[in-house]
């Protein structure tokens, strides 16, 4: 692999190639969505606004483990609503750490 294949790949998929999930859809709180419409454009987000002050978002292509960190690290101010297998993730990791933190 040339070197100039190598930046054109790195910038495409980022350094680690990792798998992405499509069609992420979460609900976000009011209180994040100041931050929300700041990283609209950067972060390629497709925002929503809702009637309550929420704000329906659609993510980017996302690796897993980066959208899973952004969910939980967000501390209930997001609700994912698609795909179902990501919100059962994100149900079973926040209930263990209710458990180990009881």
């Amino acid at each position: 692999m040339t070197d100039k294949k190598l930046l054109a790949d790195t910038r495409k998929n980022g350094l680690f190639d990792y798998p992405k999930i499509e069609g992420i859809t979460v609900r976000c709180a009011p209180a994040i969505a100041y931050y929300l419409y700041e990283q609209e454009r950067a972060k390629k987000l497709k925002i929503t606004p809702q009637q309550d002050g929420s704000l329906i978002v659609v993510l980017p292509p996302s690796p897993e483990y980066e959208a899973l960190r952004w969910i939980l690290g967000e501390g209930g101010n997001v609700e994912v609503m698609q795909p179902i297998e990501l919100r059962k993730k994100v149900h079973d990791m926040a209930q263990k750490c209710a458990e180990i933190n009881a």
